[in-house]
């Protein structure tokens, strides 16, 4: 990255009256949490899980079959412990907040792990399109109701951590029993949050118009679930300029190319460039 692409993206940034973030894997890869890694955090983590299950990493974890209830929760919990209620803010967040300060702004992540919500953003401004850790739901029931696992993730890890395997916590639905399950993607049950999908909606056609923003974060070229859609949205709008930061994978399409920057880089580093260059304009 150089300093005139730094300056010329903040600019525009500054520029924009509207700014949707998105961010896939190499946003939480940044903030030290790589789903598919089978690296020193996840042995260290979900060594037994490993041994017992065969799994290589958090995302196999996520979609194991295992041979009981409580063993699947137990793995649930002590991801929602690590990296929900552990998480603390990292320097990429940090940065980023000072960007959209005072910014008119639309988050969509396909990153379960619910960071956003955790780092104060707003929760009506936030589309995690492959749902999070923090919900479960029952099922069954024709109006679904979703729950915080929060709580309940911590009562498993103290019984977890005193090797204690109680039935009695395993999360049921009111109305007949069935278990409850977690609200991501991978589960066949998933329920998507079409009310904050609207809200999205609206955000788009309101600026529209207007100066907005793309602002893409760790976004694979073969991760085309949110990169396809705004791409083909900026194209669609003379207004819109697209911004991708990926270390090693960036990828802009010749359609989109004049309206387009890219940073091939460090994606924290980049954004607190970009958060200090905006503060000096």
């Amino acid at each position: 990255m150089n300093d005139e692409d730094i300056k010329r993206i903040s600019e525009k940034i500054n520029q924009a009256d509207a700014v949707i973030v998105t961010a896939a894997n190499g946003f939480s890869i940044s903030e030290g949490l790589n789903l598919f890694a089978n690296d020193e955090s996840f042995k260290g983590n979900f060594g037994d899980f490993q041994a017992k299950y065969g799994i290589q990493n958090i995302f196999q974890g996520m979609t194991s079959l295992y041979a009981d209830l409580v063993d699947e929760w137990k793995f649930n919990s002590r991801m929602i412990e690590k990296y929900v209620i552990q998480y603390s803010g990292s320097p990429l967040m940090s940065g980023l907040k000072r960007i959209l300060n005072q910014k008119n702004y639309f988050i969509i992540t396909s990153n379960t792990e619910h960071h956003f919500h955790l780092a104060g953003f707003d929760p009506n401004k936030i589309f995690e399109l492959e749902g999070n850790f923090a919900q479960m739901h029952c099922m069954t029931e024709k109006n679904p109701k979703f729950f915080s696992t929060i709580e309940l993730a911590k009562a498993f890890e103290k019984d977890d951590i005193a090797g204690v395997s109680n039935e009695d916590l395993l999360p049921k639905c009111e109305n007949d029993g069935s278990p409850m399950r977690l609200n991501i993607s991978s589960e066949p049950s998933f329920i998507p949050n079409t009310s904050i999908r609207n809200h999205l909606t609206d955000f788009i056609n309101e600026n529209a118009n207007k100066k907005m923003l793309v602002l893409e974060m760790g976004i694979g070229p073969r991760n085309q679930m949110i990169k396809g859609p705004m791409m083909s949205l900026v194209e669609q709008l003379p207004e819109m300029t697209y911004v991708s930061i990926n270390k090693g994978e960036l990828n802009i399409p010749d359609d989109i190319k004049s309206k387009s920057f890219g940073i091939d880089g460090d994606l924290t580093e980049a954004i607190n460039k970009i958060a200090t260059t905006m503060g000096e304009l």
